[in-house]
């Protein structure tokens, strides 16, 4: 059952009819990200290559391009509220907190950023108007904060497909799933949770796409 705290929106609605106190203040939290400076700020405007010295084994350095698609997601976690279960399958929001962006957005931020820190190719995402080799698409599966025997503990997992650009052909897939638990079950420590969660994800996926990558014989990638 998806609940986005009626309760909250009706106390909205019956503040827009009478004299009530105003409501509280909004917190926008941004995904925290632990990666390397250089990694991090190598990615802008939606493009991004590995760093200088990194070397594929197949010899397809700068040579290939990727292109991640942000994940696809159910309605329940597609937008930028901050999802959490407190119990059995009621999945409602946290109060008066949200992310930037929805939660695919922030999730193939993370994926470029992760995929510019550890491959030997060129990353772009679906807005840059270039030709790419291989594509990246993943379906979101979590992302929410889950209570299990009475403690908060965030849950990221993800659904991934490499796809080869000319063929449309998926070449490899992956799940791969993440959990990390708060320091505190305050939105704050919640959020570095999701910060450190969706690290590793990327961390993993990009380990996982520059092996696939890798063991492509080279004129396959140079078609």
């Amino acid at each position: 059952m998806v609940r986005w705290g009626f309760a909250g929106l009706a106390a909205n609605v019956i503040a827009a009819c009478s004299v009530l106190p105003p409501s509280q203040t909004l917190d926008v939290y941004r995904l925290p990200e632990t990666c390397g400076a250089n990694a991090c700020a190598s990615v802008h405007d939606g493009t991004a290559q590995s760093a200088p010295d990194a070397a594929s084994p197949s010899g397809l350095a700068h040579r290939v391009t990727l292109r991640v698609v942000a994940p696809s997601a159910g309605n329940a976690i597609s937008s930028a509220r901050i999802a959490v279960i407190p119990e059995g399958d009621t999945l409602i929001a946290y109060r008066n907190a949200r992310w930037t962006d929805p939660a695919p957005e922030l999730v193939g931020t993370r994926l470029v950023h992760a995929l510019a820190a550890q491959s030997a190719f060129n990353v772009v995402d679906r807005d840059v108007p270039v030709t790419a080799d291989w594509e990246l698409r993943s379906h979101l599966g979590a992302f929410q904060t889950e209570y299990r025997n009475g403690q908060p503990v965030v849950h990221v997992a993800l659904d991934v497909w490499l796809i080869d650009a000319s063929s449309r052909q998926i070449v490899a897939t992956r799940h791969v799933d993440e959990t990390e638990a708060p320091s505190a079950p305050a939105v704050p420590a919640v959020v570095q949770a999701f910060g450190r969660a969706s690290d590793r994800l990327g961390d993993q996926v990009a380990t996982w796409v520059s092996g696939v990558i890798a063991s492509v014989p080279v004129d396959h990638a140079s078609r």
